[in-house]
């Protein structure tokens, strides 16, 4: 058999792999197969974890937009119900050591003592009539109107009339109210309580 020189260059070199060195570089392969994979699936992680953040940044966006557009109609809506449900008063009042003469929008007249104040919405007529005392003593000429009675509160009371002539008396620092009918017929109450219904000549005294 024809040896081959050691120094040759073109000298093909024996075959030393072993079963034990295929199996350890299949299994090195294998990891690197591995390595590649696995980063490969951080890298698609990562990509859909920031999605999935973007995407729940922009629903919180748009749901703090929509929270805060209904907080601000719902605002609007109070403030316009209340703007819309408070009424305007106009105030009157009488200085002491005279007596006023008032004509009311629906052209009942009321005569004003010394010292006396009233007050009545602005939208007297339109719905009610109605006619608060706050102090004094008035004397009420009621024009008539069946559909909308003429209601006078002080205090705790309400005289509800629909065309009669009466006094109303109302000290506060007397703890007294005191009504009178001249003409006509008025029911009397007392928040919800019926205290009684006048005829002309008849008082009524609420302590």
């Amino acid at each position: 058999m024809e040896q081959q020189d050691q120094n040759d260059p073109y000298r093909i070199p024996p075959n030393t792999d072993t079963p034990s060195s295929n199996q350890a570089k299949a299994q090195m392969r294998q990891e690197i197969l591995d390595r590649i994979h696995q980063s490969r699936l951080n890298n698609e992680l990562a990509v859909d974890m920031a999605r999935k953040k973007r995407v729940a940044r922009i629903g919180w966006s748009i749901g703090s937009i929509a929270a805060a557009v209904a907080l601000y109609l719902l605002a609007s809506h109070f403030l316009f119900q209340q703007k819309a449900v408070a009424p305007e008063w106009v105030v009157i009042s009488n200085p002491k050591g005279s007596v006023r003469k008032v004509m009311l929008p629906d052209s009942s007249w009321v005569w004003m003592n010394a010292g006396a104040q009233m007050q009545y919405a602005a939208s007297f007529g339109n719905k009610e009539r109605l006619l608060e005392l706050n102090e004094g003593e008035i004397f009420v000429e009621v024009q008539p109107d069946a559909e909308q009675p003429f209601r006078v509160k002080s205090g705790e009371l309400n005289v509800q009339v629909l065309g009669t002539s009466f006094v109303v008396k109302s000290y506060p620092q007397l703890n007294n109210i005191a009504v009178a009918v001249k003409t006509g017929k008025v029911a009397v109450k007392q928040q919800l309580n019926e205290l009684g219904a006048l005829t002309p000549g008849q008082v009524l005294q609420y302590d």
